[in-house]
C-alpha cells in the first residue's frame, strides 16, 4: 500500500466499523445462535468464538493499562466489535472474488515481527492463550488482512490524491495549528514540602534546598547536585525538564523560568511541591511552521482524512448489496 502500512487501514476499518449503522435487519435468531454463529455475510459465518476472542484481545489491552471494561459497556462493544468483523469479512469477500490474494512474505514477515516482541516463544504461547487465540488463527487473520490491503490499495488509495491548493488552503485556514509558542528549556531540583505540610517540615526542606544552593554558587554541578539530592523523578536526568510552553507548569515555577536568560539560576521558587532551584538550559522563541515545513505532514493528514471518508462509502456500497444476518 502507497504510503499506508497495513495497521493503519485495519485501525481505520475498526473506527469506520463503530461509526457505520447496521444496515440489516436481525434474522433467524435462534437458529443462527444453536450453530455458534454470532453474524452470516453473504452465507458465510462469523463464530461466536471469534467474536469472543475478538473481545478477549480487548480486554487483555485494557488490563496491560491496568484498565478494565465497565459491565455496562460490554454488550456494547461486543456489538461494535460484531460490527467491524462484519465489515473485514465484506470486504475480505468481496477481494476473494476479484481474485485477489496475500504477499505470503508479508504474512510470514509480520508473524516474525509480532514475535519480537516477546522475550521467547514460551512467553509468546502464554500471551496467545491468554486473549484465547494461536498462531494458526492469527497467521490466517493476516493472511486476510493482506488481501483485503490488496482490494483497499486498488478500489480506494489509488483514487486518492490531495493537491497544492489543497494543502494551501488547509494551512491558510488553520493558522493556529502552526503557530509554536515560546518556550524554555529548564532543569530544577527539588526538594518536596506539600503545601500543607507543617512549618517544621517546610523549614526542614527549605534548610536543604539553601545547602544546595550555597553548593551551587560555590561552583557546584548542578546536573551532579540534582541526581544527589533532587527528590523529583526529573534527577535521573539530572533535573532536566526538557522543553515547555507557557501553561504546563505551576505558575510560581513558570515565572520564574521564563523570567531567566539562557544559562542563568534561579532564587528559591516555592510552589505546591516544594521548594526549587531552576536553571534554564536553552530557549525557543515563539515562531510559525512555514508552508513549506507542513506541506508534507498537511497532505499526509489530508489523505487520511480522504481514505477514512471513501472507506466509509465502500463499505456502505458492500453493505447494501449483500445479505447480512446478525443473531446477538
Amino acid at each position: 500500500m502507497k504510503n499506508v502500512k497495513i495497521k493503519t487501514v485495519i485501525v481505520a476499518l475498526t473506527a469506520l466499523a463503530m461509526m457505520l449503522t447496521p444496515f440489516s435487519a436481525l434474522s433467524g435468531k435462534e437458529k443462527g445462535m444453536n450453530e455458534g454463529m454470532a453474524a452470516l455475510v453473504n452465507g458465510k459465518g462469523i463464530t461466536i468464538k471469534k467474536l469472543d476472542q475478538e473481545f478477549g484481545k480487548f480486554q487483555a489491552q485494557m488490563a496491560q493499562r491496568k484498565q478494565q471494561i465497565p459491565p455496562d459497556l460490554v454488550q456494547n462493544l461486543r456489538s461494535r466489535l460484531l460490527d467491524d468483523l462484519v465489515n473485514m469479512e465484506l470486504l475480505y469477500q468481496e477481494a476473494k472474488k476479484r481474485g485477489m490474494k496475500a504477499d505470503q512474505k508479508a504474512v510470514d514477515d509480520q508473524i516474525e515481527n509480532i514475535k519480537k516482541n516477546f522475550p521467547d516463544e514460551e512467553t509468546f504461547r502464554k500471551y496467545l492463550t491468554s486473549v484465547k487465540t494461536d498462531e494458526a488463527a492469527i497467521t490466517e487473520e493476516l493472511d486476510k488482512g493482506f488481501t483485503i490491503q490488496a482490494l483497499v490499495e486498488k478500489d480506494v488509495i489509488s483514487t486518492i490524491s490531495v493537491t497544492n491548493d489543497e494543502t494551501k488552503a488547509f494551512y491558510d485556514n488553520n493558522q493556529e495549528k502552526f503557530s509554536m509558542p515560546e518556550q524554555v528549556r529548564a532543569s530544577h531540583i527539588l526538594i518536596k514540602a506539600d503545601s500543607n505540610a507543617d512549618e517544621a517540615t517546610k523549614a526542614k526542606a527549605k534548610k536543604a534546598i539553601k545547602k544546595i544552593q550555597k553548593k551551587l554558587k560555590k561552583g557546584g554541578d548542578f546536573v551532579a547536585l540534582a541526581k544527589e539530592f533532587s527528590e523529583c523523578n526529573s534527577k535521573a536526568n539530572g533535573g532536566d525538564l526538557d522543553f515547555f510552553d507557557r501553561g504546563k507548569m505551576v505558575p510560581p515555577f513558570e515565572e520564574a523560568a521564563f523570567a531567566l536568560k539562557k544559562g542563568e539560576m534561579s532564587n528559591i521558587v516555592e510552589t505546591r511541591f516544594g521548594y526549587h532551584l531552576i536553571k534554564v538550559t536553552d530557549k525557543k522563541a515563539s515562531s510559525v511552521v512555514s508552508y513549506d515545513e507542513a506541506k508534507e505532514r498537511i497532505s499526509e493528514q489530508l489523505k487520511r482524512q480522504k481514505i477514512s471518508t471513501e472507506m466509509q462509502q465502500y463499505i456502505e456500497k458492500l453493505t447494501k448489496a449483500a445479505k447480512i444476518e446478525k443473531f446477538l
